[in-house]
């Protein structure tokens, strides 16, 4: 067991496990990448499902649906499209039920907003 001297050394900070960090609406993800990566605004829901698509390709997306945060996982995101802008995820095959609440982890906004624009940048030239 650590002992501390002083308040001036206290423990490490703990990190928190990935779904317990702080999240962020995967739709409203999606509109601050698309803005962040084009300089412009949308509401067009077929480019923001679009945007969606890019940033789950580059991280985790997850689901609080029942409470606590679960990961889709990547053969799932194969399995459908994201609606909505980004709000709902939905399975081809219609047997199973849509999935909403989906989120990411704030910390990876600035990655994806990089992954995006770079794409956005490349083809405007």
């Amino acid at each position: 067991m650590m002992l501390y001297m002083s308040e001036e050394e206290t423990p490490p900070a703990k990190k928190e496990p990935p779904a317990l960090q702080p999240l962020i609406s995967l739709a409203i993800a999606a509109g601050v990448t698309y803005a962040r990566a084009t300089g412009k605004h949308t509401k067009d829901v077929g480019t923001l499902n679009n945007v969606a698509r890019l940033i789950a390709s580059h991280t985790r997306v997850f689901t609080r649906e029942s409470g606590d945060a679960a990961m889709l996982m990547p053969d799932e995101l194969m399995e459908g499209y994201f609606d909505e802008g980004g709000a709902l995820f939905r399975f081809r095959d219609l047997k199973r039920k849509d999935i909403g609440d989906l989120v990411i982890r704030v910390q990876d906004l600035g990655r994806v907003v990089e992954v995006v624009q770079k794409l956005y940048d490349s083809q405007s030239r």
